[in-house]
């Protein structure tokens, strides 16, 4: 069961691009993907329906999922997903920047344990440093004149 992964992307640049990446990376190192799911861009990220793509990842029999969406898709997803039994002790949830710069909407309203057990994640060390502010500010004065 541990060398079935799947992945959750969302349907913008962002998840398509870092799918295409870890679909590289996963080819070279043997690394077997037995589905993938794309959640829909939505105005209404409260109410979106990923019942039908949670679904397919649990008919998959995977217990490490891949999640690459955009702040605020990946409380929906989980909290899906929880409902159907794949989060916790058994599953593995390997999230992307976008999933841990959303931390606070992502806990708010929920235990700790509910969405966090068993989720690793990873954040570029520039988003939140001075050098990232300084690149921002010569950019927007570069792009402006």
């Amino acid at each position: 069961w541990y060398q079935r992964r799947v992945r959750v992307s969302s349907m913008d640049s962002y998840g398509i691009n870092g799918l295409s990446t870890f679909q590289k990376y996963s080819n070279e190192r043997k690394i077997k993907i037995v589905a993938n799911e794309m959640i829909p861009l939505t105005n209404d990220i409260d109410n979106i329906d990923v019942s039908n793509q949670m679904k397919n990842l649990k008919r998959s029999e995977a217990r490490i999922f891949i999640m690459n969406v955009h702040s605020g898709y990946a409380k929906p997803v989980l909290r899906t997903a929880a409902a159907l039994g794949l989060v916790g002790p058994d599953y593995g949830w390997v999230v992307t920047d976008g999933t841990i710069k959303d931390a606070a909407n992502l806990l708010n309203g929920t235990t700790f344990d509910q969405f966090t057990q068993g989720m690793i994640g990873f954040m570029s060390s520039m988003c939140c440093s001075s050098k990232r502010e300084e690149f921002l500010d010569n950019w927007h004065t570069d792009s402006a004149g």
